[in-house]
């Protein structure tokens, strides 16, 4: 989700386009904090003044984010057999309510993000009717 977040957020520029490179470079990813730093550089300051950043329980999610981080640099320990994951001890009772909460507060950021794209979108396209295009 932290993905779609960048994509969504790098999709509010002027022209609303991406290039092959910033794709790939998302894709490409694995490293929760440098992914988490990316949220907090490029998505933070293009939230909209009526869904303010702190309303949003991003505190929770970002220590959840480091621990994952710490635990698992490279993003591979906990997706796949044999890396690692299997040498934690978890609560997953614990874990499925944590990662639900972190789930709610990262699509309420994604669900503000899609839903400022749209009315630029239509903020554009009034422009164009208004211009005669």
């Amino acid at each position: 989700m932290l993905k779609e977040i960048i994509v969504a957020s790098r999709y509010l520029t002027q022209d609303g386009n991406l290039s092959d490179d910033q794709v790939k470079e998302i894709k490409s990813g694995h490293n929760l904090g440098k992914l988490w730093k990316q949220v907090l550089e490029e998505v933070k300051p293009k939230k909209p003044k009526n869904a303010p950043w702190e309303n949003y329980d991003v505190d929770f999610v970002e220590k959840c984010i480091l621990e994952f981080d710490a635990a698992d640099a490279t993003g591979f320990a906990f997706r796949y057999k044999n890396r690692g994951g299997e040498k934690a001890h978890i609560s997953f009772e614990r874990l499925l309510s944590s990662m639900d909460h972190v789930y709610q507060v990262l699509g309420g950021i994604l669900t503000v993000l899609y839903e400022m794209r749209k009315e630029l979108i239509d903020y554009l396209h009034e422009l164009r009717l208004e211009a005669g295009w």
